[in-house]
C-alpha cells in the first residue's frame, strides 16, 4: 500500500476498514494458493499484504481508542 492510499484509509470509518481487511485476507489466501500451485515470481506479495493488514488493524484500534476517549471525556 502506498502512503497516499494509507492517507485515504485514514478518512474511512471503522466498518469500511474492516471490509478492507477482509478483502486483503482473501487476497493473501489467493496469493498463497498461487505461490503453492505455481512457481510465482511475486513471492514478496504475501508479506506486503500482511503488512497492509497490520497497518489497517492498527488504524482501526486507533480510531476505536479515540472514540472511547471522546466518550469518556463527555461523561466526566
Amino acid at each position: 500500500m502506498k502512503s497516499r492510499d494509507f492517507g485515504q484509509l485514514k478518512n474511512k470509518n471503522v466498518e469500511a476498514l474492516k471490509k478492507e481487511v477482509e478483502k486483503l485476507a482473501k487476497e493473501k489466501n489467493d496469493a498463497k494458493i498461487e505461490r503453492d500451485v505455481t512457481k510465482a515470481k511475486d513471492t514478496h506479495r504475501i508479506s506486503k499484504i500482511r503488512r497492509d493488514v497490520a497497518q489497517i488493524k492498527t488504524l482501526i484500534s486507533e480510531k476505536l481508542f479515540a472514540e472511547k476517549s471522546a466518550k469518556e471525556k463527555q461523561n466526566v
